[in-house]
């Protein structure tokens, strides 16, 4: 599940290492929301041609406003429980997939149901290895979720919901759910190969307007820990959008 937003060499690049065989290796359907891109990523989501023999499906989605990343997830989660599919992914539309990392990420969850597996995108910095029921990943022990690349199972997205709205356009709905799914039981980890995060390092009013939306909502969603710890709000999150 992508949720895009202009950007289009960033998306191209995203799509194109999802599409290599060599790196996803398990089958598996795309849902893209795009959030009225204006830089030709319609046009081009709208000529997408793929050779992928792990593809079995795309559904896209084109909102007639950017909505923001909470709800286009979220929009993707509804798309998605159409299929009822045993596994659920998230990835950001500026990121690069290492070799195997959907089949390794399913892998490891089989034998560590209370795992979320993604791709360490967090700038080459990886935590430490551990070897649980004989599979090898890292163990992210505190922390947000990372759902620039996730896998994890449908039971989790049943116990906890969606992405918290409350947030806006851009800001800690990813940190959110991670506090939530510690909270159900779950916990985070990575595969061991690091992933590309293209997007990390830009700088300029892109990078100045997403620093700005962390500082307006990150009282509201430490609150909101709080409330999520004390019982007095659901971790469950719906959705009706």
């Amino acid at each position: 599940m992508i949720v895009s937003y202009n950007r289009l060499d960033l998306t191209k690049q995203t799509l194109d290492s999802l599409f290599l065989e060599q790196n996803t290796q398990y089958p598996f359907r795309l849902i893209i929301i795009d959030n009225n891109s204006t830089d030709g990523t319609i046009d081009y989501l709208k000529s997408l041609s793929v050779s992928c023999k792990y593809l079995q499906d795309i559904h896209i989605q084109y909102n007639q406003s950017n909505l923001g990343i909470a709800v286009g997830r979220n929009q993707a989660l509804v798309v998605a429980n159409k299929f009822n599919d045993p596994y659920l992914s998230t990835a950001d539309n500026d990121v690069k997939m290492p070799d195997g990392w959907l089949a390794e990420a399913v892998d490891i969850i089989n034998f560590n149901p209370n795992f979320m597996i993604g791709v360490n995108m967090e700038g080459g910095n990886p935590y430490p290895p551990i070897t649980l029921n004989k599979k090898t990943f890292q163990l992210k022990p505190r922390g947000n979720a990372g759902t620039a690349c996730t896998v994890f199972k449908r039971e989790l997205h049943t116990k906890i919901g969606f992405f918290n709205t409350e947030y806006g356009a851009y800001s800690c709905e990813d940190s959110d759910y991670g506090w939530r799914l510690r909270l159900a039981g779950y916990k985070i980890g990575y595969i061991t190969r690091m992933g590309t995060h293209l997007g990390e390092n830009e700088v300029g009013e892109y990078r100045e307007w997403k620093t700005e939306c962390h500082k307006k909502t990150l009282a509201q969603f430490q609150q909101n820990c709080a409330l999520y710890a004390s019982g007095k709000k659901s971790i469950y999150i719906p959705f009706n959008g």
